[in-house]
């Protein structure tokens, strides 16, 4: 498996050329830059033209009160698992009582 892989990267040896990649001449930094920034803007034409529902706004207007729009994917998933956790057993409560 090993030398497999060893042949292919052999093989592969050259197969980039600066001259098919002419986007790249200033760095693949700059490039990237570039394409978030088209990115960008893209995004602030299709925002004019349909912008966000009013509830959708107040939410993210409510999270950036709160700081909630600064959470990581991972914090967020916890606070999402607590709520939800918080949700059953209230749900399960409910059906004890009846």
């Amino acid at each position: 498996m090993r030398e497999r892989q060893l042949k292919a990267i052999d093989a592969a040896t050259g197969a980039w050329k600066d001259k098919d990649h002419p986007e790249l001449k200033q760095g693949s930094a700059k490039y990237i830059a570039k394409l978030r920034r088209q990115d960008e803007k893209r995004f602030q034409f299709i925002r004019q033209l349909a912008p966000p529902p009013a509830e959708l706004q107040a939410i993210r207007e409510d999270a950036k009160r709160t700081g909630a729009d600064q959470l990581t994917m991972t914090e967020l998933d916890r606070e999402v698992r607590t709520v939800r956790r918080q949700h059953d057993r209230k749900k399960s409560s409910k059906r004890g009582s009846k």
